[in-house]
């Protein structure tokens, strides 16, 4: 996605994320009562590591939950792969006056290791960004996220999941108008001989139609946009990045994905609510070694 204009400091990403149709205020209000619970357990002193994968340009989201913590002091780290966005976040971005350290590397957000990272990170955020992986991926980053993940702190992701009910659809392995433009997020040989059948078994043929949910999903999404003065282009340009890239797994797949990474891995599903068609797609898994962490918010 180093190429497409949607992600890039002149693409309408930002009015996405201003037009909430995706639950950027939710995820919010329900990250920064994760984060509480968490610094519940940490001493008024100590420094909270924080890796926001896939940041962006304006990482909003996971510094909005920061700021609702004034009297604590954070440490963040950012992961993208776009190199515009990644100066705009070191050189522009206003980030909480709470936040007294800031790292922002130009790397790949599903290998967090290819960037040069602490021992281990309290909060680790990924928005928006995981339904764009197969299984096999979002196994990859979750071994990598177990690695990173300090025991008493919790992965928080905000996306897009398909039904528990629907078939898995797999993502094309290029760029329908360019063969040689891969569409996948890691080296091959990353992921070379991952098996996870639980998740796959009732994955759609490659040359079934669209599954239904998904049909249904992006014109909701399309029209939220437009309902929420996002605006038309920018409604379009979206439309066109999910039908052609967005093959998410489900919250079913999800937990099971991250069990086979890392047994010792609790998961919690937070849920947006019913107020709007398309909080039935989109919702918060939280991830922690502690399970006492995630019984308590």
């Amino acid at each position: 996605m180093r190429k497409e204009k949607l992600f890039s400091k002149d693409g309408c990403y930002s009015r996405v994320v201003e037009s909430n149709a995706l639950f950027h205020r939710e995820t919010i209000t329900r990250g920064s009562r994760v984060i509480k619970a968490l610094l519940d357990n940490y001493e008024p002193n100590q420094t909270i590591n924080v890796l926001d994968l896939a940041c962006g340009a304006e990482p909003v989201s996971i510094t909005e939950m920061l700021s609702h913590f004034p009297e604590r002091n954070f440490s963040y780290t950012g992961i993208d792969i776009n190199p515009d966005q990644v100066n705009f976040a070191q050189h522009h971005f206003d980030f909480p006056e709470n936040i007294h350290e800031t790292y922002i590397c130009e790397g790949n957000a599903w290998d967090p290791k290819s960037c040069s990272l602490k021992d281990n990170y309290d909060i680790i955020f990924m928005g928006l960004n995981l339904h764009h992986g197969t299984p096999e991926e979002v196994y990859y980053l979750a071994m990598q996220i177990s690695t990173l993940l300090s025991p008493q702190g919790v992965y928080i992701n905000h996306d897009v999941y398909r039904p528990n009910d629907q078939p898995y659809q797999r993502r094309p392995e290029h760029h329908p108008d360019n063969i040689n433009e891969s569409f996948s997020l890691l080296e091959p040989a990353l992921i070379e001989g991952v098996a996870l059948p639980d998740v796959t078994k009732n994955e759609l043929a490659q040359n079934s139609p669209d599954a239904k949910w998904r049909l249904s999903y992006s014109k909701l999404l399309h029209q939220s946009l437009i309902d929420q003065h996002a605006g038309v282009e920018c409604a379009d340009s979206t439309y066109k990045h999910v039908n052609m890239r967005d093959y998410p797994i489900s919250l079913n797949d999800f937990s099971y994905i991250f069990k086979k990474a890392d047994n010792d891995l609790n998961i919690k599903i937070i849920r947006y609510g019913k107020a709007h068609p398309l909080m039935d797609y989109i919702a918060m898994p939280v991830v922690s070694k502690s399970r006492d962490l995630l019984n308590n918010f």
